[in-house]
């Protein structure tokens, strides 16, 4: 850029160029030296600390502050805060991510552009080093003090067992790959979701930090300092982020993780500063006319970002086709509209709520998702307005410590000094310090600690054994013998005692302990481990699982997986292979089967182009051979099987929000359909019965959805295990004795 532009563009958003001191006096606005000379050593006493806090000798990379910019930061993340507590009228508040994103590209760029504009380069590695000095305290914090405690307390087996590496990526900045790596569909954002997932988000703006700076100091030095040139290379960036996710047909979880995709909205605001660099604070030098199309821009898009977020949910379709950049242009005009603080949007964004939240921004978005999903069922029973306001509450409070004492210090470069402390933290930092090292300690152990919650995962989407339960010694090849009958007696438990309609029958004992295998979805995966545990205190069997999770019994083709289409896993054929050569090793007396989620969900089958589900005769003839298949191989061995039939579902009622009339598995019909085939396919094979789970669920006291047996709407829990299967484990032995006894 010539001397002269640069110039007349040094001090962005600066009303006129300093003088040798870097003063810049509002008095050389006015006309008549005399005024000038009398005001500007009052001026310059009582408004330097404003206009100028610094000199540039000392941070030429200075910018001014906007307070309506702390509204907008305020207000995103309010959003988000709602959207995240369940609050089902703001579906769309997750976009608060997005104008984070585009607000942080226009910010960053307009400090780059400020010094490189002042000093005619840019200081990378210092920008490096106040961008961590800024983000990595809070989110240490954040990942030691909140996260780690909240996972050792209430995380499940798949949890605990990710959380050093979902740690590790998150300090790293690198969540957001690691989450498209490990297939977390963003579908299931609110289904047993890491206590560190918000960190994607994060970790898309630290990798624009790391690699945009090298990026504008080629465009700022190929240019050389040209404006033109500059906005030119941001928008080819612009639109190779926008077109790569059509172009290489990104899957939804990757167009919204993805660093690539989501880029285009920070680059937006890129665009924006390159647009504002060297215009007034105050209403960017517009005259009347400007300030008024601006204030009505401004308004309009406020109202458009309201509307949005009341009535986008997650998975639209305009969402991954685009639209997130033209949402951006939005926050940019938004943004805009910010630096006149008498329009409607800077009134509004300027006002101290916003600006007081918007300050503790980045604590409150860090804090918040662990402490909404420790409070979020099945860890507790609140209401979803009690769990906005508790979680909010301490949200807040964390976030405004951790701005006081953590973030601001080291942003600083000072630390508190100890009467700057209330007096409750006067006794030092050091316990502070190995309290959290404790719990960091502690977290870790339990992460690592094989326990029950290792068998009760449904999340980890893998094949999951376990063969300690089978009894130990040769199996008998004699038939069993049946010894006299005994009524069930109910063990101690903390769950509620089965008093349903339903009473368990009397059980007759084998003449040595029986071996079952389970085999199924994470529906059999949970209900084995009440099972086994009552057929151990009966001293009846031994029940081992041999669980795919995430697989019904249909092969190939595509399925919905919550709301998003994919295709069925290969390994969803695992029964057919796998599970022959398992009960050749293990020779079980008893096969269970339980398994129906997946089978319910709308299906597309190989070679067919039309979406199915069950009712429709193409399908449930394809799932009734299926089905038969699955029978013959459970009892390839000899084996008796017992298949349990399906209650109704509620998916989604443990999410965040609730959405259990969001899919189509949830309807009654399905299930029932399902149930009905299973027992056409035992009406011709003797060796096989149908325990009709689903008749006790329906009367059950608590209903079929009672949260003390299924807090999740789909899976018992250890506690709802423990009951159910003091009338399972009976039903199952029956229908044994009912195959065995009549040859």
């Amino acid at each position: 850029m010539p001397t002269a532009s640069r110039e007349r563009s040094r001090g962005l958003l600066f009303e006129d160029p300093p003088d040798a001191t870097g003063w810049r006096s509002p008095a050389r606005h006015w006309r008549g030296r005399p005024v000038e000379r009398v005001l500007d050593p009052v001026l310059r006493r009582h408004t330097d600390h404003v206009l100028h806090p610094r000199p540039p000798a000392v941070q030429p990379h200075l910018l001014p502050h906007v307070g309506a910019l702390d509204g907008i930061r305020g207000l995103a993340v309010l959003g988000v805060v709602v959207f995240h507590a369940g609050v089902t009228w703001l579906p769309g508040g997750f976009l608060g991510v997005s104008t984070f994103f585009t607000l942080s590209g226009f910010l960053i760029t307009s400090l780059l552009l400020t010094e490189e504009l002042r000093t005619g380069t840019i200081d990378l590695p210092r920008f490096w080093a106040h961008r961590i000095r800024r983000l990595l305290p809070a989110a240490l914090l954040a990942v030691v003090l909140a996260a780690v405690a909240v996972a050792a307390l209430a995380g499940t087996g798949a949890q605990l067992r990710d959380f050093r590496g979902d740690g590790l990526a998150a300090l790293g900045y690198v969540a957001n790959w690691r989450f498209i790596a490990a297939e977390r569909s963003y579908a299931e954002l609110f289904d047993a979701p890491s206590p560190l997932l918000h960190f994607w988000s994060l970790a898309i703006e630290e990798q624009f930090y790391l690699l945009f700076p090298p990026l504008a100091l080629l465009l700022a030095k190929v240019g050389r300092g040209s404006r033109r040139v500059f906005a030119g290379g941001l928008v080819a960036l612009l639109a190779s982020s926008s077109a790569l996710p059509r172009l290489l047909d990104f899957g939804a979880d990757r167009h919204y993780y993805g660093t690539d995709a989501r880029a285009a909205e920070l680059l937006v605001g890129a665009l924006l500063a390159v647009a504002l660099v060297g215009r007034p604070v105050r209403n960017l030098g517009l005259g009347r006319a400007g300030r008024l199309v601006l204030g009505v821009a401004g308004v309009t898009a406020l109202a458009a970002m309201a509307v949005t977020w009341t009535r986008t949910d997650q998975l639209d379709a305009w969402v991954s086709a685009g639209g997130l950049a033209l949402y951006a242009l939005g926050s940019a005009t938004l943004i805009a509209a910010a630096f006149d603080p008498d329009s409607p949007v800077g009134v509004l964004l300027g006002s101290w709520p916003l600006r007081a939240l918007g300050r503790i921004s980045y604590g409150v978005y860090l804090f918040h998702w662990p402490i909404f999903w420790l409070l979020a069922p099945p860890h507790t029973a609140l209401s979803t307005p009690a769990r906005l306001v508790v979680g909010t509450a301490v949200t807040l409070v964390l976030a405004t410590l951790s701005a006081r004492y953590v973030e601001e210090p080291i942003r600083r470069g000072r630390w508190p000094r100890r009467n700057d402390l209330p007096r409750p933290a006067r006794l030092g930092l050091a316990p502070l310090a190995v309290a959290t090292v404790a719990v960091a300690v502690l977290a870790v152990g339990l992460a690592e600690r094989p326990d029950e919650r290792e068998v009760l995962d449904a999340a980890s989407g893998t094949l999951v054994v376990d063969e300690r339960a089978l009894p130990a010694g040769p199996v008998d090849a004699s038939p069993v013998v049946p010894l006299p009958a005994t009524t069930a007696t109910s063990t101690t438990t903390t769950a509620p005692a089965p008093t349903g309609p339903l009473p368990a029958k009397a059980v007759r004992w084998p003449s040595r302990p029986l071996r079952l295998v389970m085999i199924g979805d994470s529906t059999a995966l949970y209900l084995n481990v009440g099972l086994n545990g009552w057929g151990e205190r009966q001293g009846v069997f031994g029940s081992a699982n041999y669980a795919r999770i995430g697989c019904g019994f249909g092969r190939g083709g595509e399925r919905v997986n919550h709301r998003v289409p994919e295709p069925v896993p290969e390994e969803c054929g695992w029964w057919s292979w796998d599970v022959p050569q398992y009960l050749r090793r293990t020779l079980p007396d008893v096969v269970v089967v339980a398994s129906g989620l997946w089978d319910a969900t709308d299906r597309r089958l190989d070679g067919d182009g039309t979406w199915r589900a069950p009712g429709d005769p193409v399908y449930d003839t394809f799932l009734l051979e299926e089905y038969a298949r699955v029978a013959d191989a459970a009892h390839a061995t000899g084996a008796v099987v017992v298949w349990l039939d399906n209650p109704p579902v509620a998916l989604g009622a443990d999410h965040l929000p609730p959405a259990t009339d969001d899919f189509a598995v949830n309807d009654p019909a399905r299930m029932a359909r399902l149930d009905a085939l299973v027992a056409e396919v035992a009406a011709t094979r003797p060796w096989m019965r149908v325990v009709a789970l689903s008749d006790w669920f329906e009367a059950w006291p608590g209903g079929v959805f009672d949260p003390t047996l299924r807090p999740d709407g789909v899976h018992v829990d250890e506690a709802g295990g423990t009951v159910v299967a003091e009338w399972l484990g009976p039903e199952i032995l029956d229908a044994y004795w009912q195959v065995t006894t009549t040859g």
